[in-house]
């Protein structure tokens, strides 16, 4: 087309576009939130071991894709625990699970929170994202690998470190990045904690979990930017929108469906039977009885491998995901690649699948820190994985069930809610595993929350 048939201001260079400007922003008073715990300043895992933060803004947004919870994090540890005592990962392994509550009404439930953490770290964010997790959150000094190992607490002493870190919570860091409306009902975030045990890894089991003589969590609060809106006229718009039809926002959330395997081989079959409106996908822990039972001290809570995997296919309502399944193949050479002849490795679509279900809103794909080694860890290995970082085991099988990547659409995964139809894992063991173990399937899904005129929240996911 002819640079004469447009007017001048569409042929001219973003660089000589002197008209365009940005707007000015609404006038508005912001100042950093701090909300502290309302049942004490001091925790542990075995005892007192709930966190209890209540947050109310009244006419106030709350700007939660900025928020972070500090603690302060306190071990006093013996002198003949072996190497090392170090957190699981980073600071987020002293959570077992996290609750968003609200006039009785549960607005999101994260069990096993710190091993799905671990898994959203590791398999969906970038070299840069894990060095400002090693500065804040203690995580392992080297952005390269996939590392078990967190901060160490010296040994035959007592230690503190002060952590920073975002809640993986939907409610807390939605869609679009959302600020939570003004006039929003007070609500308390619930932190269960993990014993020491599971927020701990060390060298040695052998008496290391009685020679942790205390890990305490203290002085936990929540800092959250919030502002109000000092135009009358924006404010008064706002109320009679709230008004008419309320707020509403949306993000991800997960549910957790625990079963287990048998040392046998043959296909088994774990039961999900998930309910959701949107469910984005599934993936699943396959963790070793050592792994799950020898303290929680030798190992990482999110160690999984897929040794011993031939066949996985998910069923839901009759229907396979991805059709037919996935056939995988490998060997006891496959962490190194060195096969010998007659070997198979093949592990790229389950690959493909783990890609695609960490993937953020409006992405195909989750590009992380997981190496093929991580990714193929053999049992054995995966039980030393907090010894030897390259062979942390982190290898799950998945299965996603989007059907858009586009971010500007909602509801974009499978409704599971609509009838009881079973929804299942078929599970293939080329070789008997040499003990029984847990699956553990954690179910990504869409929630939207809802904040009635008068101010009270509401959940459907």
């Amino acid at each position: 087309m002819s640079s004469n048939a447009l007017p001048i201001r569409e042929s001219l260079p973003a660089s000589m576009r002197f008209a365009l400007s940005a707007s000015d922003a609404v006038p508005s008073t912001a100042t950093l939130r701090r909300f502290d715990s309302q049942n004490g300043s001091s925790f542990t895992g075995e005892t007192n071991n709930e966190i209890r933060i209540p947050v109310q803004a009244g006419m106030a947004f709350l700007d939660t894709n900025k928020h972070y919870f500090n603690a302060d994090l306190t071990g006093v540890i013996a002198n003949n625990v072996g190497r090392f005592v170090q957190l699981d990962t980073d600071a987020y392994a002293i959570f077992q699970q996290i609750r968003i509550e609200s006039q009785g009404v549960e607005l999101e439930r994260d069990d096993r929170a710190s091993a799905m953490h671990i898994y959203r770290k590791q398999y969906n964010s970038t070299y840069e994202e894990a060095n400002t997790q090693a500065i804040e959150a203690g995580a392992g000094a080297s952005a390269l690998a996939c590392p078990s190992r967190g901060q160490t607490f010296i040994v035959n002493a007592t230690t503190t470190f002060n952590y920073s870190l975002k809640l993986d919570c939907g409610f807390l860091g939605g869609h679009y990045e959302k600020a939570l409306p003004a006039g929003l009902a007070p609500f308390t975030i619930v932190a269960r904690l993990n014993t020491k045990t599971n927020a701990l890894i060390a060298a040695t089991n052998a008496g290391v979990a009685a020679d942790i003589t205390t890990f305490t969590t203290a002085n936990p609060r929540i800092y959250i930017p919030s502002y109000t809106i000092d135009d009358p006229n924006v404010m008064a718009q706002y109320r009679a929108m709230v008004g008419q039809r309320g707020v509403s926002w949306s993000g991800d959330i997960y549910k957790v469906y625990i079963g287990a395997y048998a040392a046998a081989a043959s296909t088994q079959i774990q039961q999900i039977n998930d309910r959701s409106l949107s469910l984005k996908g599934l993936f699943t822990q396959i963790q070793d009885t050592n792994d799950a039972t020898a303290g929680g001290l030798l190992t990482s809570v999110a160690t999984s491998s897929i040794e011993d995997v031939t066949k996985v296919e998910y069923k839901i309502a009759g229907v396979s995901y991805p059709q037919g399944g996935i056939d995988v193949s490998n060997s006891a050479n496959m962490a190194s690649g060195a096969l010998v002849t007659g070997e198979t490795l093949a592990i790229s679509r389950l690959h493909q699948e783990v890609g695609k279900v960490f993937a953020k809103s409006g992405y195909s794909h989750g590009y992380g820190r997981v190496g093929r080694a991580n990714f193929n860890a053999l049992r054995a290995n995966a039980g030393a994985a907090v010894l030897t970082n390259a062979l942390a085991g982190k290898g799950v099988v998945a299965c996603d069930l989007r059907r858009f990547d586009d971010e500007k659409l909602a509801m974009v995964g499978l409704n599971t809610a609509r009838d009881a139809s079973p929804n299942t894992l078929e599970l293939t063991f080329g070789a008997a595993p040499p003990r029984v173990g847990n699956l553990i399937t954690y179910a990504i899904c869409e929630a939207e929350w809802f904040m009635a005129p008068d101010g009270r929240i509401s959940v459907q996911a």
